[in-house]
Order: structure tokens, then C-alpha cells, then sequence
């Protein structure tokens, strides 16, 4: 009787363990899929797994990686290229199109939605990035100090 019991219990710590263990992906599948990832993560993934590596963002490379990061003062909102356009256009002055980091204003304007994330800086410039509906990065510009 003891051996039985002791078999029932060998059995039952064992299917216990085995519900434990992570779900293998269906056969044919090799990889889990990953949650939905929100405009700002999106662009703070781009940031960490691209953008920060090219020569063209060195000179902001210090602040963008701390803004990107500060989910306390950004904003995310929907906006239209038209809108965004206006903003940029309005505020750089010819010498001030470098701080245009990524895309081009051409672009920009003919988006009907976007998500514009956007964090204001604090002594210094902030910056503003636009996606698309689909998530891709349309234009990422530093926003002149004054």
C-alpha cells in the first residue's frame, strides 16, 4: 500500500511540475510572439536599436537618449502632416534645418495621421517625432532652445 501511495505521490509532484513549465510555441512556430508595443516604446526601441548608433545624431545623441526616456514629460497625441509641417516650418529658421535629424518636411506634410511624440526639454532643446499609422519613423527634429 505504501509503495502504491508512494507512486500516486511520485506521479502528482510530477504532472504539478509539468504544468509549471513554460508552453513550448506550436509546432512550426519558432518564435513567441511579442506584445503590441505603444508609439513611444516603439520609438524609444528605434532609438536603443538604430538611431543612437548613426553619425548624424552624435551632436543631440546625450539629450535624445535621456529625453527619450523621461515618460514623465513626454506627450504622445494624433496630429496631421499639415499640422506638424506648420510647427517646423514655422520655427526653424534656414540656418536651423539641421536640427531636422531624420526625414524630410516633404514627407511630413503629406501624412493625413500621425502620432507626434513630443517632450518639451527642460533649460535647453526638446525634441518631437512623428509616426505613422503603420509606427515608422516620418521625421524626428530637436526643437531650437528659446
Amino acid at each position: 500500500m505504501k509503495a502504491i501511495f508512494s507512486l500516486l505521490v511520485c506521479i502528482g509532484f510530477i504532472h504539478l511540475h509539468a504544468a509549471e513549465e513554460p508552453l513550448s510555441p506550436p509546432s512550426g512556430s519558432t518564435e513567441v510572439p511579442s506584445p503590441k508595443l505603444s508609439p513611444l516604446e516603439r520609438l524609444q526601441t528605434m532609438w536603443r536599436d538604430d538611431l543612437s548608433k548613426h553619425d548624424a545624431f552624435e551632436s543631440h545623441k546625450q539629450v535624445l537618449s535621456k529625453q527619450l526616456f523621461e515618460s514623465e514629460r513626454i506627450v504622445v497625441r494624433e496630429t496631421t502632416g499639415e499640422e506638424a509641417f506648420e510647427r517646423i516650418d514655422g520655427t526653424l529658421q534656414e540656418a536651423e534645418r539641421s536640427l531636422i535629424l531624420t526625414g524630410d518636411l516633404s514627407a511630413l506634410r503629406k501624412q493625413s495621421k500621425l502620432t507626434e511624440i513630443h517632450n518639451p526639454g527642460t533649460f535647453g532643446n526638446g525634441f518631437s517625432a512623428y509616426l505613422d499609422s503603420a509606427g515608422a519613423l516620418i521625421l524626428l527634429w530637436v526643437i531650437p532652445e528659446g
